[in-house]
């Protein structure tokens, strides 16, 4: 949580109502998907993973997505200015670089007017030379046995992205970007 003069941002409130707009679409759609999160409290990442990895064992074709809203370090100063989305794969060339590739294009086109994303690493060989996920080794990455993206959906250390975040617009444009991805990977 972020405490702002006029009100107070909690990141797992926020991550359970975009999961919520996101699982409506995929009913909707008749899309197969298992929620591994808990509805109201924060569950250990080891057991979410090991939910993954059964899944993933039983089906063969599961794609994890995990949804953050991130958090510039409060120590470091201008912390409240970082802002952006991000999306985060493990290291080296993976299944997880093409889904997050897609995801990073269609965040890109449902909110990249509001909050532009914040590229990976420069790299020569691609054209425009940047990776657009970022490569990290978070658990819920490192030890999934399936493709997994994380996905940051802005800084709720900034005021104007958590105030952003915190509307039913907002939540609505990074739902349905997952939901493209996910229509787009079937």
């Amino acid at each position: 949580m972020h405490h702002f003069k006029d009100f107070t941002f909690y990141e797992g409130v926020v991550n359970r109502q975009i999961l919520a707009k996101l699982t409506e679409l995929l009913e909707k759609a008749g899309i197969e998907f298992e929620v591994v999160s808990h509805q109201w409290q924060d569950n250990p990442l080891k057991e979410r993973v090991e939910k993954i990895n059964a899944l993933h064992k039983q089906r063969k074709n599961v794609i994890h997505f995990d949804i953050h809203c991130n958090a510039a370090n409060t120590a470091q100063p201008n912390f409240g200015k970082a802002t952006g989305f991000e999306v985060f794969t493990s290291k080296g060339e993976t299944a997880s670089d093409a889904i997050a590739a897609l995801l990073f294009v269609n965040l890109e086109k449902h909110i990249g007017y509001q909050l532009k994303g914040r590229k990976g690493e420069v790299n020569k060989a691609l054209k425009g030379g940047f990776e657009l996920d970022k490569e990290a080794d978070f658990y819920m990455l490192t030890q999934t046995k399936c493709p997994s993206v994380l996905l940051e959906c802005g800084f709720f250390t900034n005021e104007k992205e958590a105030k952003w975040l915190l509307t039913d617009k907002a939540q609505k444009e990074l739902a349905q970007a997952v939901f493209d991805t996910i229509l787009q990977l079937n």
